[in-house]
């Protein structure tokens, strides 16, 4: 009954927007990696869908899980 009004435990996180910075951390912790592994497998980050606010580049956590999974399917 701890999920009764919220069935879903990642409604509330999924619209986060993640620095660019922190991009590797979060493809780490999505493949069960490090960060330093999660840079070899994906060194290049450039074509993940984000926005700019303010000059900083972000992604929001639902595109990010969606585009490595995309990617992954490819190989």
């Amino acid at each position: 009954m701890k999920n009764f009004k919220s069935p879903d435990p990642h409604e509330h996180t999924d619209h986060i927007l993640i620095k660019e910075k922190d991009l590797h951390f979060y493809i780490g912790y999505y493949l069960g990696v490090t960060k330093e592994e999660a840079k070899q497998i994906v060194p290049d980050t450039s074509d993940v869908p984000h926005i700019k606010r303010n000059g900083k580049r972000y992604v929001q956590k639902t595109a990010l899980r969606e585009w490595l999974t995309s990617m992954l399917e490819k190989e």
